[in-house]
């Protein structure tokens, strides 16, 4: 996967609203994904706590979030893909 945010700075001093985009490789079958795969998203150790809004799925295509879990730093989102 290759993760992108919307911001290049974030302050030490505000609350930072950041947008996580996580972007699977799936062009080819040598980046097939696994039955229900999971993305752990591991924040730098400088982040004291994390607030999430909202996880969702741009173009799903048979992808859907199943559930998602904060601990500590690290997001971990669980996926479920749905064959056709």
């Amino acid at each position: 996967a290759r993760i992108e945010t919307n911001k290049d700075t974030l302050s030490t001093v505000t609350k930072n609203d950041l947008q996580i985009k996580a972007i699977l490789k799936t062009n080819s079958e040598q980046y097939e994904l696994f039955k229900n795969p999971t993305l752990t998203i591991e924040l730098p150790e400088q982040v004291e706590s994390v607030e999430v809004s909202s996880v969702d799925i741009l173009y799903g295509n048979g992808l859907e979030i199943k559930n998602y879990e904060i601990n500590g730093r690290n997001i971990k989102i669980y996926l479920q893909v749905y064959c056709s």
